[in-house]
């Protein structure tokens, strides 16, 4: 799923082909090499217009075309673009055109020092205009088909029987059209509404395609790289390999390499236009996780703006045993676009990267000159300074077009889609069908419509709300219309086994009432069942949530670990205790009753929680009674349920208390930004610092024997340092305020690990820590720092690279006053078999080794 969106993010825009009732005239044909190879999604365009298509892979073509003369653009990656005149009819016409390979010339052409590669001037011109082009365009409604085509070549023995059942088989194409329309509005506005869409499955309940607009004018697209970004430089080698003409524009073309080809970089050719430092097309190529993706784009002109006209996206590779082939067309046609005519295309860019000396620097004065009259005068202009006044005018723009925008809203998107969507017929994708099928996926629609009807056949009436006894045991969903639904969990899902309990689980059960897309009530009843003290543990949860807030009431009876952050895994300590007799987990009983309040978007930056519980808590001793639900040695001291830790006073342990605590924890990110998406706000990744402060205050009522005040504070920052490579930091302390009375759960624990299993997260997780030995009641701090790199030691071998394997390197710190200064060191690969981690961690106090082991996890966080 994530290479699907990863794909679809770098598609400049979804949109929608105009349908008309008259009958299909205009062009057809094939278009092929001089040797009659077919060249598969060569581009045509008319000329004057925002018309145009795509062939497919067999290099055929069609073109609706009004009655009258039309001039045709025909154009293909490495051959000259050629113009046939047309005269349309009432009848198709039949016009196959042969291109020829386009020759560069090396000569005539000199940018900068001749020490230097002319591509690198030309490169940085470029790099300097690439916001100048995005803003160019005002606004536009525009149309588009799209097709995905992915052709399984290998599906795992385990998977084939259910996926054949959904249609799917190996090397039979599985085909997914779309025709939709978007009205764009600058900087980041998108309203779609999808007209059809059309697989060869079940295409009853169909959901639009969610493509993530993006340009690569953008500095990254997909988390990847792209030649136009401000890091290119340090990140491309860039080789001038000639220039050619089209549509009377000079266009160089530009080698892009990498310094090291990776995940997070592209390579291949880049073709930029002389003096208009625009885009004319690219063909380059990426990696993603053992997958090979090449990106192909097509510009025209429009209104003197060169913008994307069709898109090609080819993908091989394998996943988790899954092998194939991905094909993506996307064909775009704009009307009514309304370009600035501030934006001209006169302004002329010097090379600041080539001057003699540093070009002056302008006073206020001129950098408050508007955009508009600096390119209406035609003067040359450094790219630094250059780029300074298109962002200047871009936050004037944004204000005046804008004005009640958040400064914060990246982009703002909305999605319909029409009743009908699903429900055309084969007649109407025959007449808006913008590229033509391939014999392949012809033959597709043709098992697929054949599986539908069996399926149709033999499927009974769908009753969501019958209720089977197997569910009991594997549990289900039962939806009852107007958005209610009851779910049932399995209890086979949280099956574990302690000394304290012997085997256990948790029936669980919840009903949502959803009155809006935002609003919803939730009710979750839980029993949960310990066969070894033949005991039923009852909670009932009510939540209500809103857009920005929600309220919840809890209570009951519930088996706890010491720590709340649940550092070991229910299931993982069953294996550790049932096969090596090592009990890790530790346990009490809370009887309680809580109330939180929850407030997200505080000022666009801030989330606040508010919770205060009440209850008594009990300790609970191993079982001692052997029998056929007891295993391992319960009494022995390793596994005995009590935390062995350092430092404490007699009051820190005691039996059975009751307490009362009120937690506040603000979580503010001063520099977040969101995107919107039919109303509803979605904010973006974790590169924004997030600060954290929690207030924990024992209160000594309602018959509470604990007491004391707890402030902690922490900042967790994920920059992205290079192509490819991320490095996540968390630090954060706290200090107890007033310790006059706690018990054992009231301390501050910490993310210990003993076993072989790295589960949680994966930046502030010990790997060797002890699970309460440093426990404390006082202060402490804690650090960690993760830097991850697709090409550090042994990805330096390219094969290791190729199948998307990254190493990292992680530090982790923590100082109470148990320990001096306690470290780790680890050095891990992941992605073997795709989802792997390995990890090899060696730990200190100050300067004393304490000894090392290696830890295996995985990508997902349980």
């Amino acid at each position: 799923m994530k290479l699907y969106f990863f794909i679809l993010g770098l598609l400049f825009s979804l949109t929608s082909h105009f349908v008309s009732g008259q009958a299909l005239v205009g062009v057809h044909g094939k278009i092929t090499d001089q040797n009659g190879k077919p060249l598969p999604f060569a581009g045509i365009n008319v000329k004057g217009t925002s018309l145009g298509t795509l062939a497919n892979e067999d290099g055929r073509y069609e073109l609706v075309l009004a009655a009258g003369s039309h001039i045709l653009h025909f154009q293909h990656l490495g051959f000259k673009t050629i113009e046939r005149e047309v005269s349309v009819g009432n009848t198709p016409i039949d016009l196959d055109i042969k291109l020829s390979e386009q020759p560069l010339v090396l000569h005539e052409l000199k940018v900068g020092k001749d020490t230097e590669d002319p591509a690198y001037a030309i490169m940085r011109r470029a790099i300097a205009k690439a916001r100048y082009h995005q803003l160019q365009i005002r606004s536009y409604s525009a149309s588009v088909y799209a097709r995905s085509t992915a052709l399984p070549t290998k599906i795992p023995l385990l998977m084939r029987r259910r996926m054949q059942k959904q249609g799917i088989r190996e090397n039979v194409a599985f085909v997914n059209e779309s025709v939709s329309k978007v009205d764009f509005t600058r900087p980041n506005s998108y309203k779609q509404r999808i007209v059809s869409t059309r697989n060869n499955l079940d295409n009853s309940t169909p959901t639009p395609n969610e493509f993530i607009f993006a340009s690569f004018y953008d500095p990254e697209v997909g988390g990847t790289v792209t030649p136009l970004s401000p890091k290119a430089l340090s990140i491309y080698k860039f080789e001038y390999e000639g220039h050619f003409e089209d549509r009377g524009e000079v266009v160089n073309k530009i080698k892009v390499t990498p310094k090291s080809f990776k995940q997070g970089v592209f390579r291949g050719s880049i073709y930029i236009l002389d003096n208009r430092w625009a885009i004319h097309s690219f063909n380059l190529e990426t990696i993603w996780q053992g997958f090979n993706i090449n990106v192909k784009q097509l510009y025209a002109p429009t209104q003197d703006v060169w913008i994307p006209s069709s898109q090609h996206f080819d993908i091989k590779g394998s996943y988790l045993g899954f092998a194939g082939k991905f094909s993506y067309v996307v064909s775009i046609q704009y009307e009514k676009l309304r370009v600035d005519p501030v934006l001209k295309e006169s302004v002329s860019i010097t090379d600041a990267g080539q001057a003699a000396q540093p070009p002056a620097r302008p006073g206020n004065k001129a950098l408050e000159q508007s955009l508009q009259n600096y390119v209406s005068s035609g003067e040359k202009t450094d790219a630094r300074e250059f780029k300074k006044m298109v962002r200047r005018y871009e936050n004037e723009q944004r204000k005046t077009e804008n004005p009640g925008q958040s400064p914060r809203e990246m982009r703002r998107d909305s999605i319909v889609v029409e009743p009908l969507a699903n429900r055309r017929d084969s007649a109407y994708w025959n007449t808006v069908r913008g590229v033509p099928l391939t014999r392949t996926e012809v033959v597709s629609y043709q098992v697929g419509d054949s599986i539908v009807a069996v399926r149709k056949q033999k499927a009974a009436p769908a009753d969501t709300t019958r209720f089977k006894p197997l569910h009991l045991l594997t549990g289900g969903r039962y939806r009852y219309g107007g958005g209610r639904s009851l779910s049932l969990s399995s209890p086979l899902r949280s099956l574990a086994f302690n000394p304290t309990e012997a085997f256990n689980f948790d029936i669980n059960v919840e009903w949502q009432s959803r009155f809006s897309r935002e609003r919803s009530l939730r009710i979750s009843p839980v029993v949960h069942y310990s066969t070894g003290r033949n005991r039923f543990s009852p909670t009932l949860a009510l939540q209500y949530s809103g857009q920005t807030q929600s309220f919840s009431l809890s209570g009951g009876e519930e088996i706890r670990q010491v720590n709340g952050q649940n550092p070991i895994h229910p299931l993982v300590n069953s294996f550790y205790y049932l096969l090596l007799n090592r009990n890790h987990m530790r346990v009490y009983q809370s009887r309680f009753i809580e109330a939180a309040y929850r407030k997200k978007e505080l000022f666009e930056i801030a989330d606040l929680d508010v919770r205060l519980e009440t209850g008594r808590r009990y300790w609970l001793n191993n079982l001692e009674k052997r029998g056929r639900f007891l295993r391992g040695e319960p009494l022995s001291r390793e596994n005995q349920n009590i935390p062995d830790y350092a430092d404490y006073p007699s009051f820190y342990f005691s039996p059975n208390t009751r307490y009362t605590v009120l937690t506040l924890q603000l979580d503010v990110r001063p520099w977040q930004q969101f995107s919107v998406r039919n109303g509803k706000k979605r904010y973006s990744g974790p590169r924004s610092p997030v600060f954290t402060v929690v207030y924990k205050k024992g209160l000594p009522v309602f018959g509470s024997d604990v007491d004391y005040d707890l402030l902690e504070g922490s900042v967790r920052y994920e920059p992205k340092v290079f192509a490819a490579s991320t490095l996540q930091m968390q630090l954060n302390g706290g200090r107890f305020l007033n310790n006059k009375s706690m018990a054992l759960p009231d301390m501050k624990h910490f993310m210990g690990n003993r076993t072989l299993l790295q589960l949680g997260d994966h930046l502030t997780g010990f790997r060797l820590l002890p699970y309460y030995q440093f426990s404390t009641a006082q202060n402490y701090v804690q650090g960690h720092a993760s830097f991850r790199s697709p090409k550090l030691l042994l990805t330096q071998l390219p094969l290791l690279r190729m199948l998307g394997i990254k190493e990292y390197v992680q530090g982790h710190m923590l100082h109470t006053p148990n320990t001096y200064f306690y470290t780790e060191q680890v050095y891990g690969i992941e992605g073997l078999l795709k989802v792997i981690r390995l990890e090899f961690a060696t730990h200190f106090d100050q300067d004393l080794y304490l000894g090392s082991g290696f830890r295996i996890g995985t990508l997902f966080n349980f």
